[in-house]
């Protein structure tokens, strides 16, 4: 692959292309302290998570993510139910965030491999820490 052509690629990766807004149930989300700081990115906990346009079973499923550990972000909370954010770029491309150096972080992909912005990558927010 070409170098300007991995550079587009990797632009077009980082688009927010989609957004999904939906609720999940906490067992489907990394748990975390009551109260915790909302917004904030965890990682799924299941390889099959149903989304649902509202806090409870009776509400119909609006989409299926299936791959466990898929960052997404806690918008709200509701008793055991998490209102979540996901964005990609297109379904089942995904990047690995291997770390974080100031305003650059480093990520992996299938065929890619490089530094962006900090402020490009979706999952992790300006003053988070990154090992």
């Amino acid at each position: 692959m070409s170098r300007r052509r991995a550079d587009r690629w990797l632009a077009g990766f980082l688009a927010l292309a989609v957004a999904v807004v939906a609720v999940v149930p906490l067992a489907a989300a990394a748990e975390s302290e009551p109260g915790a700081k909302l917004p904030r990115f965890v990682s799924l906990r299941a390889d099959l998570v149903n989304l649902r346009v509202g806090p409870g079973e009776t509400y119909p499923i609006q989409w299926v993510l299936t791959r466990k550990e898929m960052p997404v972000e806690i918008i709200r909370e509701f008793e055991h139910w998490r209102m979540i954010r996901d964005s990609r770029a297109e379904p089942g491309v995904f990047a690995r965030l291997v770390e974080c150096r100031g305003t650059w972080c480093r990520i992996e992909a299938t065929e890619i491999t490089g530094w962006v912005q900090r402020g490009e990558v979706w999952g992790v927010y300006p003053d988070e820490p990154v090992p």
